[in-house]
């Protein structure tokens, strides 16, 4: 059991230095560029919060299932993510608006981000047990990941985050 969580923290390591690498690396390209894209703005057009959670529900399913095709997925995702954050976060900065960002943003996604982060980690142990079990012909049970740990943290801050976006 300890071991299995210590593979999920060390997948949550390496997702979080990718989603780091790439917000630092918009971040360095916003500065150096000095780009300034006008006001900020952020618009929710998803609904209440009950359409805001099943649609990053789905969201958080999909990148988990990522882990069938060797997380490709979901880590271009978690890439994507991190260069849009990096971009808004300096955005905000250059253009004296964190105010905003952190009302609009910072409200719910302080933790919709970890859910996000958590279902990519968990997309790597996908990943890891269809390789043991496709290419290296090992037995590996779904019992032995912390799937029952990780997919309700997921559920509950993807809820959490969605009431507090849905009321913003």
């Amino acid at each position: 059991m300890m071991e299995n969580t210590a593979k999920l923290k060390n997948n949550l390591k390496i997702v979080l230095l990718i989603y780091f690498f790439s917000m630092m690396l918009s971040s360095l390209i916003v500065f150096i560029l000095n780009i300034k894209e006008g006001y900020l703005t952020f618009n929710n057009n998803l609904g209440d919060w009950i359409d805001i959670f099943f649609h990053n529900l789905k969201i958080h399913v999909l990148l988990i299932f990522g882990g069938i095709i060797f997380s490709i997925p979901s880590i271009i995702i978690l890439i994507f993510n991190g260069l849009i954050s990096g971009f808004y976060i300096s955005q905000s900065i250059v253009l004296n608006e964190s105010g905003a960002l952190f009302k609009n943003i910072f409200m719910h996604g302080f933790l919709e981000m970890p859910a996000t982060l958590l279902s990519v980690a968990v997309s790597l142990q996908v990943t890891y047990y269809c390789y043991s079990r496709v290419f290296k012909k090992r037995l590996v049970l779904l019992r032995n990941f912390s799937f029952h740990i990780s997919v309700p943290i997921i559920i509950v801050l993807t809820l959490l985050a969605a009431i507090i976006e849905g009321n913003i």
